[in-house]
């Protein structure tokens, strides 16, 4: 510890002044940071066939991002549908002033209670494997669930239908699985009916549900199911599922109502883009342009994976099959 007299101090400033010519302070980003040359000079040499590498695959990657949102462009272009571009031909990815709401949960679903309400049959079977459009009698949101015991709820999704009923538990951020197993039990205590329920999640929080205590799930071979003891299981499904299921309603040739068609299609370009994380064409142009790798706008290593999983998602679009 340096004790405060001035003889001191000035030899910590002969010390700071010798290192400050080699280790100059500058503003820098968060996340930047400023290393002298004369110490990774020959690190980076070491570097520079994997980094070669790297980049070719980089590159590669975002080339095959090309051509498969050419392929979906033409696949729009050839059906019925009114649009003739993929939705991800605009970048929304920062767009906070669009008729979403993106941060608040309860608008995402409020947009799929109403697409749900007003969607054509392949869309419920698509997505729910049955078909409800003759026999939906209402959907409501924020249905108020009274409990004389424990705290009351509200079911963000309810459809009410004279055959097959349905709930769905909206989830972006929130990951408290436990009021959703509640839920549904107050749902069918107030509603004694033969219900099918759903908890609707993006896919990165598979793993937290996975190793949440206070649930008991289960994958089976083509559907994950939350168990539980007083209620029918509960269904899991994610948004990825929910873009799929607007896509291929949109692009299967059917005549839909415009303003169905309008909102699907504005709602599957938001969810590929704030809840997927997709890259859109024109990110995926500006990446390919690029002739400085390190200044790509988007980091390497999330965009691999991501660009990866974005063009299986693509394929998909047009396989009624599934």
């Amino acid at each position: 510890m340096i004790q405060n007299d001035k003889d001191a101090w000035a030899g910590l400033d002969v010390w700071w002044n010798k290192n400050n010519h080699h280790l100059s302070i500058h503003e820098t980003a968060e996340d930047s940071v400023v290393i002298a040359d004369r110490w990774v000079v020959d690190s980076w040499k070491q570097m520079d066939p994997w980094w070669g590498v790297h980049a070719d695959t980089h590159l590669k990657l975002v080339e095959e991002a090309q051509e498969q949102i050419t392929k979906t462009h033409n696949l729009w272009g050839d059906g019925t549908t009114r649009y003739e571009q993929d939705p991800l031909c605009i970048d929304w990815r920062d767009q906070n002033e669009g008729p979403l709401r993106t941060n608040h949960e309860e608008n995402w679903s409020q947009w799929l209670a109403h697409l749900v309400r007003t969607a054509p049959q392949s869309f419920h079977t698509t997505l729910f494997d049955r078909d409800l459009s003759d026999g939906i009698q209402a959907v409501e949101r924020e249905v108020f669930l009274r409990d004389s015991e424990k705290s009351n709820r509200r079911a963000d999704v309810v459809i009410f239908h004279e055959a097959d009923p349905l709930s769905i538990e909206v989830k972006i951020d929130d990951t408290h699985y436990s009021k959703t197993t509640h839920t549904v039990s107050l749902l069918e205590e107030t509603y004694p009916m033969k219900w099918n329920h759903y908890l609707l999640l993006p896919e990165y929080q598979l793993p937290k549900l996975q190793q949440a205590r206070q649930i008991r799930f289960e994958e089976r071979e083509d559907e994950q199911i939350i168990i539980t003891d007083e209620t029918k299981n509960i269904t899991v499904i994610t948004w990825r599922d929910i873009g799929l299921a607007l896509r291929k309603t949109l692009c299967n040739r059917e005549e839909l109502s415009p303003h169905w068609e309008a909102s699907a299609y504005l709602f599957c370009t938001l969810i590929e883009q704030k809840i997927l994380d997709f890259v859109p064409e024109p990110v995926i142009d500006q990446i390919d342009e690029s002739t400085d790798v390190v200044k790509s706008p988007l980091r390497y290593g999330d965009a691999n994976s991501t660009i990866i999983d974005q063009n299986t998602y693509l394929e998909k679009t047009g396989d009624t099959d599934e």
